[in-house]
């Protein structure tokens, strides 16, 4: 299943309850014609959700009722009362959704954009992520394309933000490996425009992308 495919159906769960529950009785053929999937589809995707709720426990577990085509919603495991953030929930809710919206791809239809400027108007004076350091976020953003690159063995090209000369620059290097330090993640790797082992902070990546092409580490790196 591609990353696209698990985006649809996870939106497509948190869709279909408030679906059956404003009909009452929904019509199983009916619903999968609305979302434009196969009803067999509808009915194994509505069973995943018995196994939802607010808590572990079988009282607060979203439970349905089945009767030949129809489906009803008997609780919808608290999905109806409104949803109350602490301070400190909602900052650290904007924080992760305006990271959302600055990756190229992740979101469509601005929902992301949505949701976070009702944050920020709900939260208001409240709300206030200047302050926040999101390195961490950042560096967590690449952190599975550079184990990966390590795991695989592929060149990447990157453009990568030098702080010491304020500048940015076009690399393409081949990776070693990914360790921590102080609390950051950082890339060893064999820089081909320097040709030379460098190590490159994952936070001050710009971009990067994953070559078709293997690695090439000199013998003696």
């Amino acid at each position: 299943m591609t990353r696209s495919d698990t985006g649809d159906k996870v939106s497509r769960l948190l869709a279909l309850v408030p679906y059956v529950q404003a009909r009452g009785v929904a019509s199983i053929s009916e619903t999968a014609h609305a979302f434009g999937i196969e009803p067999d589809q509808v009915r194994k995707e509505l069973e995943m959700l018995w196994l939802c709720g607010r808590s572990s426990g079988p009282e607060d577990l979203i439970d349905l009722l089945f009767e030949g085509d129809t489906v009803s919603v008997i609780y919808d495991g608290g999905l109806h009362r409104p949803l109350k953030l602490t301070a400190a929930e909602a900052m650290t809710l904007a924080v992760a959704l305006r990271m959302l919206t600055e990756l190229p791809g992740a979101t469509e239809g601005g929902a992301a954009e949505r949701a976070l400027a009702k944050i920020e108007t709900a939260a208001g004076q409240h709300l206030d992520t200047a302050g926040v350091d999101i390195r961490l976020a950042t560096q967590d953003r690449w952190l599975a394309l550079a184990q990966r690159a390590v795991d695989e063995q592929r060149a990447v090209e990157l453009r990568y933000y030098t702080a010491a000369r304020d500048e940015s620059t076009h690399r393409v290097v081949d990776p070693v490996r990914v360790f921590y330090a102080d609390g950051m993640a950082y890339l060893e790797a064999w820089c081909r425009q320097a040709e030379g082992m460098r190590v490159f902070r994952l936070d001050r990546f710009e971009d990067a992308r994953l070559l078709d092409e293997p690695a090439r580490l000199p013998d003696d790196p």
